[in-house]
């Protein structure tokens, strides 16, 4: 997620895909990375980059100013801020946003087993 974090810090408003691009860089993906596929036909790379950006907004590090589109929030500059090695879940359990979605998502996810 900090490579996501990262490329949004100048206070653009970014297309997701445009900060795919930068992880696809930064991570030196490779084709065979790239081209791996989800069993319901979707890219597995795209699928993470989006399960980031979706913690990231629910935790109130980017913003979604348009649909497909995030920007970097002064909360997400005051973490950059403090240049941490990575972002994971831990750290953005720091914010009650972020602890209760993923409370929201286990509730909603314990349902599906009744």
């Amino acid at each position: 997620m900090l490579p996501i974090l990262a490329a949004a810090s100048d206070g653009a408003v970014y297309a997701w895909r445009d900060l795919r691009d930068n992880c696809v860089t930064v991570f030196e993906a490779t084709g065979d990375e790239l081209a791996e596929r989800l069993p319901s036909g979707g890219s597995r790379f795209d699928s993470r980059i989006q399960w980031a950006l979706t913690h990231l907004v629910q935790a109130g590090l980017l913003t979604r100013p348009r649909r497909g589109h995030v920007q970097i929030t002064a909360r997400g500059k005051d973490v950059l801020d403090e240049t941490p090695d990575r972002i994971d879940i831990k750290l953005l359990d720091r914010f009650e946003e972020h602890r209760e979605f993923r409370a929201r998502t286990k509730d909603a996810t314990s349902e599906l087993d009744l």
